[in-house]
């Protein structure tokens, strides 16, 4: 997955996600990589995307066609 300018999405990444919502990128589902909090059986039905955990509402999935949503901020 790609931020708009043509980066890769990497784990550990501080991101933008509108609207006052930050969070930092925990899971990539297509690569099968994920932070040591968390472990790939959470999202194994998951196909494509990136999981978020964001600073306001928890565990957000991401889907690949929705990466226009974000911004990075600061990468680890």
């Amino acid at each position: 997955m790609n931020y708009p300018d043509g980066q890769n999405v990497k784990l550990g990444d501080i991101v933008d996600l509108g609207g006052g919502m930050e969070g930092v990128v925990i899971i990539d589902v297509e690569n099968r990589e994920f932070t040591d909090r968390f472990d790939m059986s959470v999202v194994l039905f998951l196909e494509s995307g990136i999981m978020i955990d964001t600073n306001n509402i928890g565990l957000l999935h991401l889907p690949a066609n929705h990466d226009h949503y974000i911004r990075l901020i600061r990468r680890k």
